[in-house]
């Protein structure tokens, strides 16, 4: 179905903007099921209804579209606000940029596309002559199940911001206490409003460029989400090193990794400078909770029948949006049918979800160190899901220099999950986007045992490795190894490791992908 043929279905103009098409189709649907209920509807009428909502049902590759591009509009929107004021907050545009990027290479409407690719280039250009605010930011509204948390971080900031010289330790503890509870929210409009504020705290304060991990007055408690979102090496003072540590780059990187917790690998196709043409698009999800369901704007892993056709069309209308949840409790993974909902509440899925043959009803601890399989919807999308070992849980192998705050030892953190979780489609071989759940480290290469396998002739077993570290993602040339691996035209040598920033170009081997971090 078309975006016209919807209009003219729901009797709107072709040019409705994208959510109040959304909306008003949502209504349409309810109210169609409202009437159908009606015990003495006349079988015509009756008929009339079953068929428009049938046709309305059908569009659910639309919506989604649709869902898309108003996520795009509102996130303009935002920086045209922000623009707008008499001191615009340079990170918040970066903020909205950087939530607005990944999301056009879903727009498969090429013209939409472009258009939107140009208004990111115009924005970039005048961020440029940005100048940096002066004004304080002002705290948006929490939600519900983690206001008092948050509201309570967010109080310290302010006093410390309001004392003649606040302290920047201190910001910084509230900030690594309060990301971790941003994290857990999932409401998205109420999600970015905090990291906006976040990075508002952070520019005027002048930490976004600080490679320094938080450091805990005490270690947090298990199952906290400061514990299962920490990030530094769990390493004492004076600690003995590991045997036989990989070698280490010559110099300590200039700047830490750009902040994030997604690192998408899109393919370069035609002209992209690799002699083959790579698999598709590979994306690193290092958050506390990995959502699998059909909808691609809404979840990390698209659990979708391909390629699209009538047929499967029909099968992924089996799969709820949001379908299944894994989350990290008490440093174990937990599987949940479902989703939460802002206020805290369970969702569960219409559809299901099943786990080596058993129906998952409630949220369970499940140990994934050997392969289990996992399988949504009515279809039975099934999903080969396990818990790799990692191979740095301290952190990429980095030089060691004069003495610094991201060099000083830090403070023990409680165990936390180390490695990370591998999801192969069983039933449907062909997924969307390849997508790994990161907690510290994962590996590329030919190895069947990888985060990610590639089928390329000449790749080494591990041919990067992919770090999670200091709030943001690092890359990692293998000591040992002997695959091409460039990075922006630089060839990486063996146990060389970098932090990565928003945007890269990264060869392996014959392959060719851009890499960007939001």
């Amino acid at each position: 179905m078309t975006r016209e043929e919807l209009c003219g279905l729901l009797q709107l103009p072709p040019e409705t903007p994208p959510a109040e098409l959304i909306q008003s189709r949502t209504r349409r649907l309810a109210e169609i099921d409202a009437a159908l209920r009606e015990p003495e509807l006349p079988k015509p009428v009756k008929l009339k209804l079953v068929q428009d909502a049938a046709l309305l049902q059908s569009a659910v590759d639309l919506i989604a579209e649709l869902e898309i591009i108003s996520h795009v509009e509102s996130y303009l929107a935002e920086i045209a606000d922000e623009f707008a004021k008499p001191n615009a907050v340079r990170g918040v545009i970066r903020l909205c940029l950087g939530k607005l990027k990944p999301l056009l290479a879903e727009v498969k409407d090429e013209a939409i596309r472009f258009r939107f690719e140009k208004q990111v280039i115009a924005i970039e250009e005048r961020l440029a002559r940005l100048t940096e605010p002066s004004e304080p930011p002002v705290a948006p509204v929490a939600s519900a199940n983690v206001r008092s948390r948050i509201d309570g971080y967010f109080a310290e900031v302010e006093a410390e911001l309001a004392k003649p010289e606040p302290g920047r330790g201190v910001i910084r503890l509230c900030l690594g206490r309060l990301k971790p509870l941003v994290g857990e929210i999932q409401d998205e409009t109420v999600r970015f409003n905090y990291e906006k504020h976040i990075v508002q705290i952070e520019d005027r304060m002048g930490l976004r460029v600080s490679t320094a991990p938080f450091f805990f007055a005490k270690p947090p408690a298990p199952g906290t989400p400061a514990a299962e979102e920490a990030m530094a090496e769990p390493r004492r003072a004076g600690q003995a090193p590991r045997s036989a540590p990989p070698p280490r780059s010559s110099a300590a990187p200039s700047s830490g990794p750009a902040r994030g917790t997604l690192l998408v690998l899109s393919p370069q196709r035609g002209d992209g400078g690799g002699s083959r043409q790579p698999p598709g698009p590979i994306q690193f999800v290092a958050r506390s909770r990995f959502l699998l369901g059909r909808r691609r704007a809404s979840v990390d892993f698209a659990t979708l029948f391909l390629p699209e056709n009538d047929e499967n069309r029909r099968k992924n209308e089996t799969i709820s949006r949001v379908n299944t949840t894994l989350f990290i409790k008490d440093n174990q993974i937990w599987v949940q049918d479902g989703e939460t909902q802002p206020d805290g509440k369970v969702k569960p899925s219409t559809n299901g979800t099943v786990l080596d043959g058993q129906p998952v009803t409630v949220a369970k601890a499940f140990s994934f160190a050997k392969e289990r399989r996992l399988k949504l919807g009515q279809q039975n999308y099934e999903l080969a899901v396990l818990h790799l070992p990692a191979a740095a849980p301290g952190g990429p192998p980095i030089a060691t220099g004069p003495a610094t705050l991201s060099t000083q030892p830090t403070q023990v953190v409680s165990a936390r999950l180390t490695g990370c979780v591998r999801f192969l489609p069983v039933t449907c071989r062909e997924a969307p986007v390849l997508a790994v759940w990161l907690f510290t480290d994962a590996a590329v290469g030919s190895d069947p045992q990888s985060a990610v396998r590639l089928d390329l002739a000449g790749l080494a077993p591990a041919a990067a490795r992919f770090h999670h570290w200091q709030d943001g993602f690092w890359l990692e040339f293998p000591a040992g190894g002997k695959s091409r691996l460039v990075l922006d035209g630089r060839q990486l040598t063996a146990g060389e490791a970098v932090p990565l920033q928003a945007t890269h170009v990264l060869r392996l081997g014959e392959l060719a992908y851009d890499l960007r971090i939001s």
